[in-house]
């Protein structure tokens, strides 16, 4: 409490013999506050800086795990499966086993190519084919087997709900490129192909887009996107499933006509699509229980 006082109490003797001013007094008061304040900032801080030290902590062990991950995966191990990216224009899936976390094996001995421009479908155990979509977006590496995919650059995964970034409508369009890299026609374009042209007035309004926007809706930016980025190689997992079933078709012979020579993988469990498709691939779950350890299956028999 005597704090703000204390100064002023010592300085007053100088100040009653007239040895300083009373702007001098007060001077020395403000200074003293200040040193004061600055000195307490650390105990005042404390908690904030604890707090902010244990988020450094978190986010420096999350980046030591990645990397070990990655360095985990350079090297050759028979219970995971080998991701390679080729320069030729096919999707390539040799002796193809996917397992669980725990080694319970899902599928096995898939072996299949997928040429540029063909359409197919992929239907079946909904398991096996979410984890297959994984595999291909090289985010699930439990099994064995090789596959190969085209370059990076030229594929684009378009999961059920796609990623739409807080900001403007155009940036969550755009995303994860820049808006300055398209048009306002061709952003326009996209819109309108991709059924989502009465969202064309709000394109500069920021929003929670994944909040405001009902499934359907964000289903069909994501669809937008896709006419942006113009990839050659399309992976649809359930990225339709909140259309009715004119306008999932309606959907899929834009993108034919849009994109003629992309490839269009289509996870989906929607009937009536096999026409618009140019073969179908139906991948069940092993009927029975086995587990991959060691590169090795333990039980006999296989099937896809």
């Amino acid at each position: 409490a005597l704090l703000p006082v204390f100064p002023i109490l010592v300085a007053a003797p100088q100040y009653i013999s007239g040895a300083i001013s009373l702007g001098v007094l007060m001077q020395a008061a403000q200074a003293f506050q200040r040193l004061t304040s600055a000195l307490s900032w650390p105990v005042d801080n404390l908690g904030d800086m604890a707090r902010t030290r244990a988020s450094i902590d978190r986010v420096l062990s999350l980046f030591e795990d990645m990397e070990r991950l990655d360095a985990e995966a350079r090297v050759p191990d028979g219970n995971r499966i080998t991701i390679e990216r080729t320069p030729k224009a096919r999707l390539a899936i040799e002796g193809l086993c996917i397992a669980e976390a725990d080694g319970r094996i899902l599928l096995e001995r898939l072996d299949l190519e997928i040429r540029r421009g063909e359409r197919v479908l992929i239907a079946g155990d909904p398991i096996v084919t979410g984890a297959l979509f994984k595999v291909l977006g090289e985010l699930w590496s439990w099994g064995n087997g090789r596959v190969l995919l085209p370059q990076a650059e030229t594929m684009l995964c378009v999961p059920r709900r796609p990623f739409l970034p807080e900001g403007t409508l155009r940036q969550a369009l755009c995303y994860p490129q820049t808006v300055d890299g398209y048009s306002d026609a061709t952003i326009l374009r996209a819109l309108e192909c991709s059924g989502s042209g009465w969202l064309a007035p709000r394109l500069d309004d920021s929003d929670n887009w994944e909040q405001a926007l009902p499934l359907r809706a964000q289903q069909r930016l994501g669809f937008a996107r896709v006419l942006l980025r113009r990839p050659a190689w399309i992976l649809l997992e359930e990225a339709t499933d909140a259309f009715d079933p004119r306008g999932e078709r309606l959907i899929l012979e834009m993108l034919r006509h849009e994109l003629p020579n992309s490839t269009l993988l289509t996870i989906s469990f929607h009937s009536g699509l096999e026409a618009l498709h140019d073969r179908r691939i139906v991948l069940n779950r092993l009927a029975e229980t086995r587990f991959l350890f060691n590169g090795r299956r333990n039980g006999n028999g296989s099937s896809h």
